[in-house]
């Protein structure tokens, strides 16, 4: 890198926020008395430097800004819709800026689609204006209902007033100081056209300031139980079936500050997959004030406590047991299910790549920090190996986990494999590359306790590189027919919207470490050895999982570590190269409806050649409402 790029790079607005990031942690840590005084407005003012803000204000001004001709086309859709079902937006109310009140009640007022009612219900505001301009705002429109509660309930009770005022087929949450976009309740009633269905609709959201300027914009992937269970991916545009609603009792107390979560927990419990529906759009402003958990966690610390309780609440009634933990610096939760006993037994699957000294110190530390009670480690080596074989056999002369399974030198690899598999006693098998290290000692207990939940495919841990930078942190497919491993070579943190830390799902995870039911593997026909390289079998693999119903899981509060050149990290992400046409050519036309659409991943996100994620200027609605 010359001078000049170096300078280049520097001035990039990306850069820049990662460097003043970096220069305020160091002068400001947390929970230092800098950090607590400074924190709120420098966290704003970095904000206009991170790259998705900046992409995004291009994005909004492209593909987000609606034209008069778009107006009318979408106004000739909804006089054409055989089906326009009233939607009841609830809306609880207690002392409001009154800024932002009028704001939240017009971007109602000015939807596009026309069949609608508010309910209001009003907790006993102490500030007189919020009755009063609640009165004249109900004149003016008949479709504003209203009740003045004469005690104040907190936001369960209140909701729930709110929603005894509902006639609409569907109910739709806003809070009272926040925005909806003007094609919410239109895209909504569309999507219940399309399937009538649907129980919970739920759509991307971002975040509004004071001024009025969107920014941090949270483009989710489809419904994903396991990110659900994470953190509340639903929360904003959610709409819900009034059926359902009724049916759970609407809020329930005690749950405040995560009573919306509760809520949806609970729906899920009386609700199929198919019957969730993602608009990937960005439907909902939350408003950024002193008094939002948008602005910060510190506004309101027992919500994250109520979802945590809303959690275990949810998990027992459905029969799991599991811990439950909040995470660090995150407003997320960590789930540890629990394993059966006897403990189902595990085939570890170790194939030899490198020296014999790194095998034999692979194997010394799978044996040493692994306490899991009923495991055995199977090493794939060449039948031409037989000094080294007998050195891994002799690791460890008392332990009988270890075998070695031979194959010949120009054998089939992926036959090879789907063989020793299918002729594994186990329940689950483990897929390990012996350059992984960074063993704990709960490491494979983890990904058991994982595996073996209903619906579950492939699990991972988030894998490290030397550098401490991610390796991989899930597989993501994009239209452009690349697969990209998410934050590859980036600092290992929270990610985006925690996807760096949170469990989530993916269609493909690393070949690196992986462990699955035996049944399942079967009943997905096990590695296609029509490809070339087992890499690409693996893509193969997961997808099957995925594309039979199944959930491939990131694990990444389990952190392995892999021993290879930086040379070797960067190359073995690329997975579609063009030394590998004939795999490509498989995938691609296998698995183009995941290129198209990965339902892990979001249409409006995409990734640069070096794996930075961005907003996607080219999404494939180029048009609003088209």
């Amino acid at each position: 890198m010359n001078f000049f790029s170096g300078i280049r790079k520097i001035i990039k607005p990306g850069s820049i926020y990662d460097q003043l990031k970096r220069l305020y942690f160091k002068l400001s840590p947390i929970g230092s008395k800098q950090y607590n005084l400074t924190s709120s407005f420098l966290r704003r003012f970095t904000k206009q430097f991170h790259l998705l803000n900046i992409y995004y204000r291009k994005f909004i001004k492209d593909f987000d800004t609606l034209s008069k001709d778009e107006i009318e086309h979408i106004n000739r859709i909804i006089d054409r819709m055989p089906k326009k079902p009233l939607i009841s937006v609830v809306m609880p109310v207690f002392n409001p800026d009154i800024r932002y009140f009028k704001d939240a009640i017009k971007s109602v007022r000015t939807q596009l689609y026309p069949y609608w009612e508010l309910c209001i219900a009003d907790d006993a505001s102490t500030d007189p204006q919020v009755p009063a301009l609640i009165k004249a705002y109900a004149q003016e429109d008949p479709r504003i209902k209203y009740i003045l509660r004469k005690e104040n309930g907190h936001i369960s009770a209140c909701s729930n007033t709110a929603i005894s005022l509902a006639t609409g087929e569907f109910i739709a949450l806003l809070d009272h100081d926040d925005e909806l976009h003007p094609l919410a309740l239109y895209e909504t009633a569309n999507a219940i056209n399309k399937n009538a269905g649907y129980k919970i609709i739920y759509s991307d959201e971002d975040k509004i300031t004071k001024r009025g300027k969107r920014i941090d914009p949270y483009f989710k992937p489809d419904f994903d139980y396991n990110l659900f269970l994470s953190h509340n991916m639903v929360s904003h545009f959610g709409v819900y079936q009034t059926e359902i609603i009724r049916k759970i009792g609407g809020f329930r107390l005690g749950l405040e500050g995560s009573q919306d979560y509760d809520l949806v927990l609970r729906a899920l419990e009386h609700t199929t997959k198919d019957q969730i529906h993602h608009i990937p759009r960005v439907l909902y402003h939350w408003r950024i004030s002193e008094k939002s958990v948008a602005e910060s966690l510190d506004v309101k610390p027992y919500a994250i406590f109520s979802g945590k309780n809303a959690i275990i609440d949810h998990l027992e009634r459905r029969g799991i047991s599991a811990n439950v933990e909040i995470l660090d610096k995150s407003v997320g939760y960590k789930i540890d299910y629990s394993i059966p006993h006897p403990y189902p037994a595990v085939e570890l699957i170790i194939f030899k790549n490198g020296s014999l000294s790194k095998i034999e110190s692979h194997l010394t530390e799978i044996l040493k920090n692994t306490p899991y009670e009923n495991f055995n480690v199977t090493v794939i080596i060449g039948e031409n190996e037989g000094e080294e074989n007998q050195s891994i056999l002799e690791i460890n002369q008392n332990c009988d986990r270890i075998s070695l399974y031979k194959v010949r030198n120009n054998s089939d690899l992926i036959s090879e494999l789907n063989k020793l598999i299918q002729e594994s006693s186990a329940d689950l098998i483990g897929i390990l590359d012996s350059n992984l290290g960074n063993f704990s000692p709960g490491w494979l207990k983890k990904l058991v306790s994982q595996a073996y939940q209903e619906d579950i495919g492939v699990v991972s841990p988030k894998i490290i590189d030397q550098d401490g930078l991610v390796y991989s942190n899930g597989i993501v497919l994009t239209p452009d027919e690349k697969i990209h491993h998410l934050f590859r070579e980036k600092i290992d943190d929270e990610g985006y919207f925690g996807w760096g830390v949170l469990q989530k799902g993916y269609s493909v995870l690393s070949s690196k470490c992986m462990i699955f039911k035996k049944s399942q593997f079967i009943s997905v026909g096990g590695f296609e050895n029509a490809y070339n390289k087992l890499q690409s079998s693996t893509v193969d693999f997961c997808l099957k999982f995925k594309d039979a119903g199944f959930n491939n899981i990131l694990c990444p509060s389990l952190k392995l570590y892999i021993q290879r050149d930086r040379s070797y990290n960067s190359g073995q992400g690329k997975i579609m190269d063009k030394t590998n046409l004939q795999d490509c050519e498989l995938i691609q036309g296998k698995w183009g409806q995941y290129f198209r659409h990965d339902p892990c991943f979001n249409p409006n996100l995409n990734l640069t050649d070096d794996e930075k994620l961005i907003i996607n200027l080219t999404p494939p609605l180029n048009s609003i409402g088209m």
